[in-house]
């Protein structure tokens, strides 16, 4: 969600593979972007706190896909938590970030890695898909982002910090578009840099105009009329799942 103070969002990304286990593990763990003591474990690690590096959670993530024989498929599940700039400090960050892997994975092993090069601190969570106690493969649905949403309030509320209200960004100024989500990265980020001025995007051209048309509009009709005014063609056909829209450029 674009509006929130701080944000859980799961990188939807390939996560098929090994290579690709080894290369979100050694990309979380890079010294330039984190502390030790700020790299956490939580479900059955073989591994220490203090002993932890890509390799070594590697073989540990391994070891339980192999003792259930669900070696193949998806291999993790990678999410971020942030925070806006100055609120907390990094072993806070940390500690909320492990109560909330508790909660949410407390069937899984999960690596919690706080980075620190950014203004804005952050959570990465990289979540083994099988279940060290039942083997059982790991589904994430919209309503667990939705519940884990809501557990991650609860922390941040209890710490005494902010939590997201709608429509405004972090600093109290409210935002100019009402985009409300975006379940795939690459289109969040596109999103993102768009409202800030920094690309020009298609995509968010014409979010921007199905929000001004549903609050106009009272029949499809007027719908496809008020995007048309926007530079957009509607295609809406009840035989069809999605409605598409169609810009002349």
């Amino acid at each position: 969600h674009l509006q929130k103070v701080w944000e859980v969002l799961v990188i939807n990304t390939s996560a098929a593979g090994h290579a690709a286990l080894k290369g979100v593990l050694r990309y979380v763990l890079q010294d330039k972007k984190t502390e030790q003591n700020l790299i956490s474990g939580i479900g059955d690690f073989e591994v220490d706190d203090q002993a932890m590096d890509a390799d070594s959670i590697y073989l540990d993530f391994c070891r339980i896909k192999k003792l259930y024989r669900k070696d193949s498929g998806r291999q993790y599940m990678h999410a971020v938590q942030s925070f806006p700039p100055g609120e907390s400090t990094p072993e806070q960050v940390h500690m909320l970030g492990v109560r909330l892997a508790e909660k949410i994975w407390p069937e899984q092993q999960v690596l919690i890695v706080t980075h620190i090069d950014r203004d804005h601190l952050h959570n990465h969570f990289v979540i083994n898909t099988v279940s060290y106690l039942d083997g059982q493969k790991l589904h994430w649905k919209k309503q667990d982002m939705e519940n884990a949403k809501q557990l991650c309030n609860t922390l941040c509320q209890r710490a005494k910090l902010s939590v997201p209200m709608k429509g405004m960004h972090y600093n109290g100024t409210r935002i100019d578009i009402d985009v409300k989500a975006a379940w795939d990265k690459n289109l969040y980020q596109i999103i993102q840099k768009a409202q800030n001025g920094e690309i020009k995007s298609y995509v968010a051209d014409c979010a921007k105009a199905i929000v001004k048309a549903t609050k106009m509009a009272c029949s499809k009709e007027e719908f496809a009329a008020d995007m048309l005014g926007s530079g957009w063609t509607t295609i809406w056909d009840e035989h069809h799942k999605y409605v598409t829209y169609v810009n002349k450029d």
